[in-house]
C-alpha cells in the first residue's frame, strides 16, 4: 500500500534529515537556515503527500515518484553537494593536506 510506503518515508526522513543537520551545525555550515528550511519544505509536502486522498494508488505514486526526482535531482546532487563540498575543502585546508 502506497501509504505504508509515504509513512515509512515520512519517519526515514525525520531520523535522516536530523543526522544530516547535526552533521551541517557540527562543521559550522554557513548556509545552514536556508538547507533546512528545504528539509522542512519537503517533509511537509510529503506529509501533505500522505494526508491527501488519492482516487488510486497508481495516482499517489506517480505523485511520490515525481516528488522523490525532484528532490533528488534539484536538492541532493545541487544542495547536497554544496555543503559536502563546502566541508571537505574547509577541512582540508584545516589540516593542510
Amino acid at each position: 500500500c502506497i501509504k505504508a510506503v509515504v509513512n515509512d518515508l515520512s519517519e526515514c526522513l525525520k531520523t535522516h534529515f536530523a543526522a544530516e543537520e547535526q552533521f551541517m551545525e557540527g562543521r559550522g555550515y554557513q548556509d545552514i537556515d536556508a538547507h533546512i528550511a528545504e528539509h522542512r519544505l519537503f517533509a511537509h509536502a510529503i506529509e501533505t503527500l500522505r494526508m491527501n486522498r488519492h482516487d488510486s494508488h497508481l495516482e499517489a505514486a506517480k505523485e511520490l515518484i515525481v516528488m522523490l526526482g525532484n528532490w533528488v535531482l534539484r536538492h541532493i546532487l545541487v544542495e547536497d553537494r554544496k555543503y559536502t563540498e563546502g566541508v571537505c575543502m574547509r577541512e582540508v585546508n584545516s589540516t593542510g593536506a
